[in-house]
């Protein structure tokens, strides 16, 4: 695999023998290894569900007052329709629960039934007069966001009220499908190839959790952290990553934060997600305070944007030994816990790494909160409904040994774009607003060719020099700025604890 020069178009094909080589392959690894553990079974995909409901009501003349929904969870124990059944009510009353905490009324009316072979709700939610399709969308779209309901059986029943009478129309599954399959490759390919010195950079070394296409049909993608003789996955020259790529159809690298067989953690990833509540501009408003809060407090980060729903601040410490001051942990479960006392050192320098970015994030949000008076939509975990709508996610469990964030270069499984650095996260996801905010802002888009089949592969491919963000070591963050903050917001943990996290994050976070 040899790297081309930079800022020259990249090309496409593979030879077929070379592609016919990767399929086989792929057919081998199929039949012999038991990886894909239903991945493949069909779901219910929101958006087509989304755009079948628009389909409906734009053929309807009467104003639509209500919307039922019936679902239905089988009874048999090999499926635990059981629990799912439960799971869906419980999440459908907590969801009812946060919305009533903003004074906002779903008009719900929730229905258990049950039958032979079945049991389900029938959810009936009443909407405001001039209510639009988008209104109803977003309620449909609550109705369709528990995990749970992807164990529901197919169909599930949409009714629309009005006072002309009633329609109804039928949601199927539909096999879910990311971005990138295995068709795709040759492209991956000859993309890693431009970008390659880059991406070395970013991966050698490192333990690997990678994303490997699967054939169209063939549902999402696998998630591989080992190769075939069951060691982990680790490239220590770009000729291992493409045939990494040819021998697994890997697309996307997420590099561990250490290296592979160390401890010392190198690199500290802070990983916000956004919620779908939360307009991208406002998003963008919160993470660059925070790197501006950040340089305040004496570090150097990097920022990128991750080409999914989110960002990522990179923090450049060698993290291989206990602060001094680090004695009080946040809470953890007892699984947790008791990892921690299998890991040893490991798993106490994880621990260290998880409550440091744990300590940032909320320390960051009482001073936005209650210094400047400004929204804080912020947590740093996701076990409440009001926290997964409403506010950000700072995940700390990145930071842990023998995890990452994903790989600068990476493209993303959903979207087809690309992690890319950048000066600030732009007030709109695009590759335009992308490109404005890096740090090499003079580079003209170019005009999108489908065979590169996402406009991100094409621009980057052939314009690494997108991908430069300035050089960053271990020296523009010391330790001791570890040490630091534990000193000064070591007040974080005993209060999260005394308060309890949702008391906590309302008094010193949540507006």
């Amino acid at each position: 695999m040899i790297t081309k020069p930079y800022d020259r178009a990249f090309e496409l094909p593979l030879s077929a023998e070379q592609f016919a080589s990767i399929r086989n392959r792929y057919e081998w690894l199929r039949k012999t290894e038991l990886y894909r553990n239903g991945r493949a079974k069909k779901t219910f995909e929101t958006k087509q569900c989304l755009d079948r409901l628009e389909q409906e009501m734009s053929t309807m003349i009467d104003t639509v007052h209500t919307m039922k929904v019936n679902l239905g969870f089988s009874k048999d124990p090999e499926t635990q329709g059981e629990t799912r059944w439960k799971e869906y009510g419980t999440s459908l009353l907590r969801l009812y629960q946060a919305y009533a905490k903003r004074n906002i009324s779903l008009g719900l009316s929730i229905g258990p039934r049950h039958d032979q072979n079945l049991l389900g709700y029938t959810v009936s939610t009443e909407m405001s007069h001039g209510s639009t399709i988008e209104d109803f969308k977003k309620r449909l779209g609550l109705l369709l966001s528990p995990d749970s309901v992807k164990h529901a059986v197919d169909p599930i029943t949409v009714s629309l009220e009005s006072e002309g009478g009633q329609s109804q129309f039928h949601l199927n599954k539909a096999q879910a499908q990311d971005f990138i399959t295995l068709e795709d490759i040759p492209l991956v390919f000859n993309y890693y190839r431009q970008i390659g010195d880059i991406l070395c950079r970013e991966i050698l070394g490192r333990g690997l959790t990678t994303l490997c296409a699967v054939a169209d049909g063939d549902g999402e993608s696998i998630i591989r952290r080992n190769n075939s003789n069951g060691s982990r996955i680790v490239v220590n020259d770009i000729e291992e990553i493409g045939r990494l790529i040819m021998e697994y159809a890997v697309y996307r690298f997420v590099p561990d934060v250490n290296r592979h067989s160390s401890t010392c953690i190198s690199r500290i990833p802070i990983d916000f997600d956004r919620p779908t509540t939360i307009e991208w501009k406002d998003f963008a408003e919160i993470v660059n305070s925070f790197v501006i809060w950040l340089k305040d407090q004496g570090f150097t980060p990097r920022l990128r944007l991750t080409g999914g729903r989110g960002a990522q601040v990179i923090l450049d410490i060698s993290m291989d030994r206990i602060a001094q001051n680090y004695k009080t942990m946040f809470p953890r479960p007892l699984k947790f816990d008791s990892w921690v006392k299998k890991a040893g050192v490991a798993g106490l320098i994880s621990a260290q790494a998880t409550d440091f970015v744990k300590t940032l994030a909320i320390a960051f949000a009482t001073h936005r909160k209650q210094r400047l008076g400004l929204f804080a939509p912020v947590t740093v975990e996701v076990h409440d409904l009001s926290q997964r709508w409403w506010n950000i996610l700072i995940d700390s469990s990145r930071a842990a040994v023998d995890t990452g964030v994903v790989g600068l270069g990476s493209i993303h499984h959903r979207t087809g774009a690309v992690c890319m650095p950048v000066a600030s996260v732009p007030p709109s996801f695009n590759l335009e607003s992308a490109i404005s905010t890096s740090y090499y802002p003079d580079v003209e888009p170019v005009e999108f060719q489908p065979r590169y089949k996402s406009p991100w592969i094409q621009l980057i491919g052939s314009r690494p020099s997108l991908l430069f963000e300035p050089s960053i070591s271990s020296r523009d963050n010391p330790f001791s700025l570890v040490e630091e903050t534990f000193e000064k917001h070591g007040w974080i943990p005993s209060q999260y604890v005394r308060l309890t996290s949702d008391r906590f994050m309302e008094r010193y976070c949540w507006s």
